[in-house]
C-alpha cells in the first residue's frame, strides 16, 4: 500500500514505548499512557524513569485508562468510514474540475475583473497544493524515521532480554491447605504479577488456590473473571463477577468488572445497570460516574452521559479523562465552544495529556473551517454568478485540504 493511502492515526491512540495502538492503556506516575505490556516490560528491566519525560518515577503503579480505551474502540470500528471519506475526497475533486471548467466557460464571456479573479483562484489553488504536497512529504519521512526507531527498539530490547532472568517464573508457590491468611495473601499478590505479565493462565491458578483457601473471596472472584475475560470466555468471566457480588454484594469493583465486560460485548443498557450498582457501594469514587458517562455515550445519550461527568468532576474536579469525555459528547452535540473549554480544562490539569491535545487541536481545525465557509457565503452573496462558482471552488479545495 503506498505510503500516502495509509489512514492517518492520532498519536495518543499510539504506546509512546511501542509506537503502536494500544489495547489495553493504562496510566503510569508520569500522567502518561501506555501499553500495559509495553510498561511493565519496561519496569522489569530496572528501569526507575520515565519512558516520556526521563524523570525518575514516584512509584510504578499503573491504572486502567478506561476512556482511551473506549476512543481508540470507537476509532478502530469507524476505519471502514474513513475508507469512504477517501471516497468522498476523490468526487470532490472531480467536481472541483467540473466546476472550473464551468468557469473557464464564464470567464470568456465576461470582462477582464472576471478574468484578474481566475487567475488569483488558480494561483491560490497552487499555493494550497504546494502546502499539501510539502505536508505529506513531511508526514511520510516521519513515518518512515518512526519505523526505522521502532525496528532498533525492538531490536535493543531482544538482546537486553537474553542477559535478564524471569523473576516471578522462579517463585514455587506451595499448595495453601485450609484458611491459612498468609498463603492466601501470598496467592493473591503472585496472581497479582501474573496478571500484570498478561500471563492469565498462571494468574487464574493463584486465584482458584486463594479460592481454594477461602471460598468466599469475592476480590478473588473478581480478578479470575478479569483474568477468564482475556481469553474472551465471557460467560465465564461473567459468572465469576456474580459470584464475587454473592460472596459481598457491596463490592463495588465486582459490578465495574462486570459493567466493563459487558460494555465490551456492546450490552451498554446492562453495563449501566451495573455502574449504578457501583455507584450504589461506592457514591464518591468518579471513576463509577465516568464509566456510566462512556456506556451513555456509546448509546448516543449524550445529555445523560454529560451529567455523568459533571458528577465525576464534582467529586474529583482534577480528573482530566472526565473533562476530555465530556468535551467529546458536548462535540457531537455541536456546542463546540463548551467541548473546547473541557478540552482546555483537561489541559490545564494534565498539561501533556496528548488526548486532550489531539482533540482540541481537530476541534479548532473544524471551527476554522466552519467560520470559512460562512464568510465565503456572505462575500458571494448577491454577487454575479462568476463569483458563486469561485468561493463554491475555493471551499472544496479548503475542505480537501484539510481532509489530507
Amino acid at each position: 500500500m503506498e505510503m500516502e493511502n495509509l489512514v492517518e492515526i492520532p498519536h495518543a491512540y499510539l504506546c509512546p514505548i511501542t509506537l503502536e495502538i494500544m489495547k489495553d492503556p493504562v496510566i503510569a506516575a508520569d500522567g502518561h499512557s501506555y501499553e500495559r505490556e509495553a510498561i511493565t516490560e519496561w519496569f522489569q528491566k530496572g528501569h526507575k524513569q520515565s519512558p516520556m519525560t526521563a524523570a525518575k518515577l514516584k512509584n510504578e503503579s499503573l491504572q486502567n485508562n478506561y476512556a482511551l480505551k473506549s476512543i481508540i474502540n470507537s476509532f478502530m470500528d469507524t476505519l471502514p468510514s474513513i475508507q469512504k471519506e477517501k471516497q468522498i475526497k476523490t468526487d470532490m475533486m472531480e467536481a472541483i474540475k467540473m466546476k472550473e471548467k464551468f468557469v473557464d466557460d464564464l470567464v470568456k464571456k465576461n470582462d477582464s475583473k472576471v478574468k484578474n479573479l481566475e487567475t488569483e483562484n488558480e494561483k491560490l489553488k497552487r499555493e494550497l497544493t504546494e502546502i499539501a504536497e510539502k505536508k505529506k512529504e513531511t508526514e511520510s519521512l516521519k513515518r518512515k524515521q518512526n519505523l526505522n526507531e521502532e525496528n532498533n527498539s525492538k531490536e535493543k530490547n531482544k538482546d537486553k532480554e537474553k542477559h535478564e532472568e524471569p523473576k516471578i517464573e522462579q517463585v514455587r508457590l506451595k499448595e495453601a491447605n485450609g484458611y491459612d491468611q498468609e498463603s492466601i495473601r501470598i496467592f493473591m499478590n503472585h496472581g497479582n504479577k501474573f496478571y500484570e505479565l498478561k500471563k492469565y493462565g498462571d494468574a487464574l491458578k493463584c486465584y482458584d488456590q486463594v479460592i481454594k483457601c477461602d471460598p468466599n473471596n469475592a476480590e478473588a472472584y473478581s480478578k479470575k473473571g478479569l483474568s477468564i475475560f482475556h481469553f474472551k470466555r465471557f460467560d465465564e468471566a461473567l459468572k465469576c463477577c456474580e459470584k464475587a457480588i454473592e460472596c459481598d454484594p457491596k463490592f463495588a469493583q465486582a459490578y465495574v468488572n462486570q459493567g466493563i465486560f459487558l460494555r465490551y460485548l456492546k450490552k451498554d443498557k446492562d453495563a449501566i445497570k451495573c455502574f449504578d450498582k457501583a455507584i450504589e457501594c461506592d457514591p464518591k469514587d468518579s471513576n463509577n460516574y465516568n464509566n456510566k458517562g462512556i456506556s451513555l455515550y456509546n448509546l448516543k445519550r449524550y445529555e445523560e452521559a454529560l451529567k455523568c461527568y459533571d458528577q465525576a468532576l464534582e467529586y474529583d474536579p482534577k480528573f482530566s479523562a472526565a473533562y476530555i469525555n465530556k468535551g467529546i459528547s458536548l462535540y457531537y452535540l455541536k456546542r463546540y465552544d463548551d467541548a473546547l473549554k473541557c478540552y482546555d480544562k483537561a489541559i490545564k490539569f494534565d498539561p501533556n495529556n496528548a488526548i486532550a491535545n489531539s482533540q482540541k487541536k481537530e476541534l479548532l481545525a473544524i471551527m476554522e473551517t466552519s467560520e470559512l465557509i460562512q464568510n465565503t457565503l456572505k462575500f458571494v452573496k448577491n454577487r454575479p454568478p462568476p463569483y458563486h462558482a469561485i468561493g463554491f471552488v475555493l471551499i472544496l479545495i479548503f475542505l480537501v485540504y484539510n481532509l489530507s
